[in-house]
């Protein structure tokens, strides 16, 4: 019997561009921060692959202030994190999603993905359609579970192509 290989699963969001209409670009960012924003980073302003590949839709990042997320953050840590020192990320299955976690040059960013072979859907945590950037990876990985379902304090989950 000669060997299959068997096709390894492709990651939702690089599934998702296939399947799924981009978000149309938003416009740049005018006027002083939100609430709860340490600053405002253009696309210009970001290391690579962040500012090439990320959310390529967004033209403004957010970088949360710690205190922000710590009033934001209602939960207590569900299950163990895997940690990919690799790649510097980290991912929690969580009912039929995923979230995921990942150190950019600026901070670490949010999503949530749904894998599905033929639907696949994934997701940027955003406050005002800008993409969230958190401080460090704890902070991040608290604020992921703390989002899922009703998320606080205006912050929304936005399609990520």
């Amino acid at each position: 019997m000669r060997r299959q290989l068997k096709q390894s699963a492709q990651p939702a969001h690089l599934a998702a561009v296939v399947d799924r209409p981009r978000t149309p670009p938003q416009p740049s960012w005018q006027g002083p921060p939100p609430p709860g924003v340490a600053t405002i980073l253009t696309r210009d302003a970001l290391a690579e692959p962040l500012r090439d590949m990320y959310a390529t839709w967004a033209t403004n990042f957010v970088v949360l202030e710690a205190h922000f997320v710590q009033q934001l953050n209602r939960h207590t840590m569900r299950g163990a994190w895997k940690y990919n020192q690799l790649l510097d990320c980290a991912n929690f299955p969580f009912h039929d999603q995923v979230f995921w976690i990942q150190r950019q040059l600026e901070g670490w960013t949010i999503e949530l993905c749904h894998p599905d072979d033929r639907h696949p859907d994934a997701r940027i945590l955003a406050l005002e359609k800008m993409p969230v950037i958190c401080q460090d990876g704890l902070s991040a990985a608290e604020l992921a579970q703390t989002c899922f379902g009703k998320t606080p304090g205006g912050l929304s989950w936005l399609p990520f192509w």
